[in-house]
């Protein structure tokens, strides 16, 4: 952010006002990611209007991208779709496939969040071709994973855990923990749903390992839980899977995750019945 802050000031200072585009987007994309929406967008909204002061297009398909993302995150679904798609218009103008790129698999997402999968995975294919032509292998393994969850849910679980396996070698390839854990997740779930209890939990475990290496304890916690429902299907190992219901539990408890506590409590309940009338 300081470099972007002196940027923005040489840039001020010379009269170079392409330069002081990229010192505004630079910034906004920063606050963004330290969760600072609002000023985030004030920052996009300044790129903005310099880029269709100086007819700058690819600034200004950088700065509805950014101001997608931020609508996005607040909710704000129909208007996060108009600025996606006015830079879609524009990257297909320009030739420009990365902008492109993003703008469809913003669009996807919202078409997912509506419930729209078959439209999703439209854009999420068209925006695959893209990466692979663009070489750009980090997009393309979430737009694999994207398309995998789609395709479970659709009942395609064959066509799910190819997706996934790619998406696995990929994230290998490129070191990707976080991608890796989520193809891990994905491919669990698939394994779960066909009743392939001890390989599914190997996955969680797996997710687990890589979300604390990560320093994601939230996503952590859900493996745990999940590894907990999975082992309460196997009659000789409920007693495991109440450990870590209740290790969950308590890490959730202890951190703040109230959005998980009544999920975890819901299996741990059912694995202490379980647990008893297999007693009994």
């Amino acid at each position: 952010m300081a470099l972007y802050k002196e940027q923005e000031r040489l840039s001020r200072e010379l009269g170079n006002k392409d330069s002081l585009l990229r010192a505004l987007g630079g910034q906004g994309s920063t606050l963004m990611t330290r969760g600072d929406l609002d000023a985030s967008m004030v920052l996009y909204k300044k790129q903005e209007r310099l880029s269709r002061e100086l007819g700058n297009k690819d600034g200004l398909q950088a700065s509805l991208g950014g101001q997608a993302g931020i609508l996005y995150s607040r909710g704000d679904l129909g208007g996060a779709m108009a600025l996606l798609k006015e830079e879609e218009r524009l990257g297909r103008e320009l030739g420009n496939k990365r902008e492109l790129q993003h703008a469809l698999g913003g669009q996807s997402a919202i078409l997912y969040a509506r419930g729209d999968l078959d439209g999703a995975r439209a854009l999420h294919k068209e925006q695959e071709c893209l990466c692979r032509e663009l070489g750009d292998k980090g997009r393309l393994q979430a737009s694999l994973g994207n398309q995998a969850l789609i395709l479970f849910l659709q009942g395609d679980l064959a066509g799910a855990m190819t997706l996934h396996k790619e998406q696995e070698c990929l994230c290998r390839e490129l070191k990707h923990k976080q991608g890796l854990s989520i193809s891990f997740g994905g491919q669990a779930l698939i394994l779960q749903a066909q009743g392939d209890l001890d390989r599914a939990v190997t996955l969680y475990k797996q997710v687990e390992c890589l979300s604390r290496e990560l320093g994601n304890i939230e996503t952590a916690t859900i493996a745990l839980a999940n590894q907990a429902e999975v082992l309460s299907g196997i009659p000789d190992r409920r007693n495991e899977a109440r450990r870590l219901a209740g290790q969950a539990l308590a890490i959730a408890t202890q951190n703040g995750y109230k959005q998980l506590v009544p999920g975890i409590k819901c299996i741990l309940d059912s694995i202490s019945a379980s647990v008893s009338a297999w007693a009994g």
